[in-house]
């Protein structure tokens, strides 16, 4: 069972300090350090940094489709609910094409061969997922089969609310990125200040969506709803959940296109909607 100090079940008190801590210092030195630091490290070529272009979304989005899944098989609904199957059938697609097109986009394959291509990866998630689940759903005692429903609303309201707040915010602040200003930077502006409306992509930048995207991974702290991790191995999730968010935001300055200001808001946003959720979904009554 999860400890009483868990806000909501995902991050423990003194680690949601330490963590929004970490990320309002960032913020703090980035808003001083965010056009030095993008000068420094920019490499547009670098391999590190296009090949999570292409794949650091991926667990946010692929997390979609599971918890999707997880909540099929959790609450599957009856024969006249024709319209809770359609609502599910449509979640999943949406959250497994996001999965399969965002590196598509990015890997520069001829238009034609994108669609066949994301078709296939998208099946592919759509089964991935649905194995997963399944097994979870169908053999769970009843209590680990509540935290997994519960876990998987979290994920997926944490998922579909980060990725529409992600794009409003793009688009109302109008920043634009340092690799369309290279090299002239005289339309540099500070991450305070927005620019309405965002005239494209490259006017974009603040805030970062593949790391808010990335950042989804953090739903994998509510494992332990679910899953009878031993203690010494419940780091585990945290570390990839971190981890993977941090070289994701890491790589988008890198390329250019972010500075730090933005990755840290773009991870600060899904880290916080994600603790919103878990307040808001209650634990079975049985759990709390």
């Amino acid at each position: 069972m999860p400890r009483k100090s868990d806000i909501g079940g995902g991050f423990g008190k003194r680690e949601a300090v330490i963590l929004f801590t970490l990320l309002a210092a960032l913020l703090a030195v980035f808003t001083f350090e965010d056009l030095p630091l993008s000068r420094a490290v920019y490499d547009p070529a670098s391999g590190f940094g296009l090949f999570f272009a292409a794949f650091g979304p991926f667990g946010g989005s692929l997390s979609g489709a599971f918890c999707t899944a997880a909540l099929f098989m959790v609450y599957p609904p009856r024969k006249a609910m024709w319209y809770r199957t359609a609502l599910f059938a449509l979640l999943l697609i949406a959250c497994s094409a996001y999965a399969a097109l965002t590196p598509l986009s990015l890997l520069g394959i001829a238009w034609w061969l994108v669609f066949p291509i994301a078709a296939a990866l998208m099946c592919a998630a759509i089964l991935l997922a649905s194995a997963a689940a399944q097994p979870l759903a169908s053999r769970a005692l009843p209590e680990r089969r509540a935290g997994l429903g519960r876990a998987a609303k979290i994920g997926l309201c944490t998922f579909a609310s980060e990725t529409a707040a992600m794009w409003l915010i793009k688009w109302l602040w109008g920043r634009w990125r340092f690799k369309a200003m290279t090299p002239d930077l005289s339309r540099f502006t500070p991450w305070y200040l927005p620019r309405p409306f965002a005239r494209g992509d490259a006017q974009m930048s603040f805030l970062s969506g593949h790391s808010s995207d990335a950042a989804v991974l953090v739903w994998l702290l509510l494992l332990p709803e679910f899953l009878p991790i031993p203690a010494r191995l419940k780091w585990v999730p945290r570390a990839v959940a971190y981890g993977w968010t941090a070289l994701t935001m890491i790589s988008r300055v890198v390329l250019g296109m972010h500075f730090g200001s933005d990755v840290v808001c773009g991870a600060a946003l899904t880290f916080g909607l994600f603790a919103l959720w878990c307040r808001v979904i209650k634990r079975p009554a049985g759990e709390r």
